[in-house]
């Protein structure tokens, strides 16, 4: 839940289930009892000690609903080896593994980054200690894997749509894609620990929550359906988001408007293709609603 909101969930939360005791993980809140601010309320981030503390109650079963800001989700660890062994049997993340490597490849060794040399020389695993790398440590006495978590809810999925990104085709990445680059950690981690709930409740428990699905680029749609179960798609045979960008999406050449502000002629997203089956999978997976 993004920072701002864990309170107003837990509002929502007792509202409709006032039965159940929730803990905010993540953010702290108290209430001004003096002075001219007396009766507003004040937040601030929990430090490392105090997400330990909340955590090591809600595993002893003394709450039944955790609210986790985006930043708590992050902070717990992950079991490196389980992680490697999904992304191992995840086809698109191969691919776009692979897709890395050879553009390492293609420069001269010393012109290689250190990032390039660890992704040849280790493959899956460097990629995955890449996308977990953290600039502050993890929480201590945490493991995501143990904490036996069966129903994970997203909100605000945008904060989590940057796994895959566009890559370059023929004529460069087509307009109104989506900025090519590197995929964001903070999405795979999120992705990752989906992950682990996935394997606890035999591939179901993931439920994503968002207004603005598919507004930056139309590949956000394939990489929301990926967190919440990325076999949706492979059954009709798409393994990666190439192939679901081919299938669903109309490119075609079309007079663009540059950010110069010059016309010219560029390959461009222009619509979507086999739309009564892109349909299908939209609303049996998806439940939309207007506010």
């Amino acid at each position: 839940v993004p920072a701002g909101l864990t309170y107003q969930w837990v509002s929502e939360i007792s509202r409709v289930l006032p039965d159940y005791s929730v803990l905010v993980i993540g953010r702290k809140r108290w209430k001004i009892t003096r002075g001219p601010n007396k009766g507003e309320y004040r937040e601030k981030a929990d430090d490392g000690e105090e997400r330990e503390r909340k955590w090591t109650e809600f595993q002893a079963g003394l709450w039944d609903i955790a609210v986790l800001s985006d930043s708590a989700l992050g902070s717990t660890k992950v079991n490196e080896a389980a992680v490697a062994e999904y992304v191992r049997h995840r086809t698109g993340i191969m691919r776009s593994i692979r897709l890395s490597q050879a553009a390492a490849k293609g420069k001269k060794a010393e012109k290689r980054s250190e990032r390039q040399r660890t992704l040849l020389e280790k493959g899956a695993l460097a990629w995955v200690e890449d996308m977990l790398e953290r600039s502050r440590p993890y929480d201590p006495g945490v493991a995501w894997d143990d904490l036996g978590i069966d129903f994970l809810v997203f909100d605000e999925l945008g904060l989590y749509r940057n796994t895959f990104k566009p890559s370059e085709r023929e004529f460069g990445v087509p307009m109104y894609m989506g900025s090519p680059g590197e995929p964001a950690k903070r999405a795979w981690q999120a992705d990752f620990r989906a992950a682990v709930v996935r394997r606890n409740t035999g591939g179901r428990g993931i439920l994503g929550l968002t207004g603005t699905l598919g507004e930056n680029s139309p590949l956000e749609i394939y990489n929301a359906f990926h967190l919440i179960d990325p076999t949706i798609f492979e059954k009709v045979g798409i393994t990666d988001p190439e192939q679901w960008l081919d299938r669903y999406l109309d490119i075609d050449t079309r007079a663009v408007v540059k950010v110069t502000g010059e016309h010219a002629l560029a390959r461009a997203v222009v619509g979507f293709r086999n739309l009564v089956e892109l349909r299908e999978f939209l609303f049996r997976w998806g439940n939309f609603v207007s506010a």
